[in-house]
C-alpha cells in the first residue's frame, strides 16, 4: 500500500517544525533514523531533503538548543548526521559527510562564520 509522503514523514516534519524550531526535539533523532530506513518514492525523497534542510537551518541558526540535542552519539556513523548536532552547530562536522542536498546549507553557514572572524 502506498502512503502519501505527508503521512510517512509526518512525525519527522512535526519534530522539525514544532519542536526543533523551539530548540527542542525529544524524539527527533529516533524519528529521523526510522525515516532513513524507509524506501522512499522520489516525491518523498525530495520532501525529506526539504525537511532536512529546514532542520539544519534551525540547528545552525538557533542560538540555543536543548543540551540533549547537542550531545553527539559518536557510536553512530557521520552519514547519520542527525546524531551529530553538536558538531554541526559548532561547525566542526566534516561537510563531505552530509548529503549533497545539505552541503550547500552547511557551507553557507561555514562561510558566514569565517566572515565574522
Amino acid at each position: 500500500m502506498d502512503y502519501p509522503y505527508a503521512e510517512r514523514l509526518k512525525a519527522y516534519r512535526f519534530q522539525v517544525d514544532f519542536c526543533l524550531e523551539q530548540g527542542e526535539g525529544p524524539v527527533l533523532r529516533a524519528v529521523r533514523e526510522t525515516v532513513g530506513l524507509l524506501s522512499l518514492a522520489d516525491q518523498e525523497a525530495a520532501e525529506l531533503a526539504d525537511i532536512d534542510a529546514v532542520a539544519l537551518e534551525y540547528i545552525l541558526g538557533l542560538g540555543t538548543l536543548a543540551p540533549y540535542l547537542l550531545t553527539d552519539d559518536d557510536s553512530q556513523p557521520l552519514s547519520h548526521w542527525w546524531w551529530h548536532l553538536g558538531k554541526l552547530q559548532s561547525k566542526t562536522f566534516p561537510v563531505e559527510q552530509l548529503p549533497a542536498s545539505l552541503q550547500t546549507v552547511y557551507a553557507v553557514s561555514l562561510k558566514g562564520a569565517l566572515n565574522r572572524c
